[in-house]
């Protein structure tokens, strides 16, 4: 339902019984142009399958169902969720429900395009509703943004990208220059290209929000990046680490897994201080995965064969070696000796 005045919208909403929730981040587009640039950001074509996250009143989910060959709507407001099925209902072949596990998702399938669940982002079985590629193009809760990002860029089938309006401060923070890299720059950036398309003031929005937004364009990597220059994707030691510490422990061992297949791609810095610095942190989220680092980290050739990674790798195998069994540190012993001898 594309209603782009105030007056028009607020009526709308109460002849409803709907009223925009603050603690779900509701805030409607009410900008044609804004909405505009968000679908040609995207560049949706009829043979596209697209993911819309939050889609309200379906301001921007006529414009997708009009370009895709077809888009899966997830709304977590009920209410909401009831209100777009009704408006859709022009085209309607029918409505199901469906049950995974022993969570109930009320699916209405409004045409042989779209199909709508009323479900959380978070919950949603992605991998059974998307087997194939897919684009991610939302105007999304801003209280989400961040575990969006993880959500999407941890996923086995990764979206071909993502075009999402997100808050003006979150967009900037994200594609970020070195030397101004927070935790969630590094975490997308690690994973990610990532560009702000275009800036979208708050009146574009009702209700009127307290901050700017951008469209921001985020596009996975097939693989780690080469880091070449190791103030690319650090801030100073102890500020990731810290970061890394306060951060949710799954979403930090994400970052640090992901710091780590960069570094032992890279032969331009000190991979093993990096490494044995991460190794450090890890202690703090899960200690199995210590003896796997350690074991890959020494078994590596590019940091086996730098004269200036072994001083390191002699401490990790004195702070680490204890957390192994005595069979494998025997064996990785007897590594540290071959190596100091070469």
């Amino acid at each position: 339902m594309k209603i782009f005045d105030p007056i028009d919208l607020k009526n709308y909403l109460k002849s409803r019984n709907l009223r925009p929730k603050d603690y779900m981040g509701q805030n409607f587009l009410i900008d044609e142009d804004a909405l505009n640039k968000i679908v040609d950001a995207a560049d949706i074509k009829k043979t596209d399958t697209v993911l819309e996250v939050g889609p309200g009143l379906g301001v921007l989910t006529e414009e997708l169902v009009k370009r895709a060959g077809k888009v899966i709507a997830v709304e977590k407001d009920e209410k909401l969720f009831r209100t777009l099925e009704n408006e859709m209902r022009n085209t309607v072949n029918g409505s199901a429900t469906r049950i995974v596990g022993r969570l109930p998702i009320r699916a209405a399938q409004t045409n042989n395009v779209l199909t709508l669940f009323n479900q959380d982002i978070l919950r949603f079985h992605l991998e059974k509703e998307l087997n194939g590629p897919y684009k991610v193009v939302a105007n999304i809760p801003y209280y989400l943004t961040s575990k969006l990002f993880q959500y999407f860029l941890e996923q086995k089938n990764k979206p071909e990208f993502l075009v999402l309006m997100v808050q003006k401060e979150v967009g900037e923070r994200v594609v970020a220059n070195p030397g101004k890299l927070s935790i969630l720059a590094i975490s997308v950036q690690v994973h990610a290209d990532a560009e702000i398309v275009a800036l979208v003031p708050k009146q574009s929005f009702w209700p009127t929000p307290e901050v700017d937004s951008v469209i921001l364009k985020i596009i996975p990597k097939n693989k780690n990046p080469e880091i070449k220059d190791e103030k690319l994707y650090l801030v100073p030691c102890d500020n990731i680490v810290e970061a890394l510490i306060k951060a949710r422990p799954s979403f930090a061992e994400t970052i640090i897994n992901a710091l780590i297949r960069a570094f032992k791609e890279s032969s331009s810095f000190d991979n093993a201080g990096w490494i044995s610095r991460l190794l450090t942190l890890y202690e703090n989220l899960n200690k199995e995965r210590v003896e796997t680092i350690f074991v890959s980290t020494l078994e590596n050739s590019q940091i086996i064969g730098s004269r200036s990674a072994r001083p390191h790798l002699k401490v990790l195998f004195n702070k680490y070696h204890q957390l192994l069994n005595s069979e494998l540190s025997e064996k990785l012993f007897n590594k540290m000796v071959s190596i100091r001898s070469v």
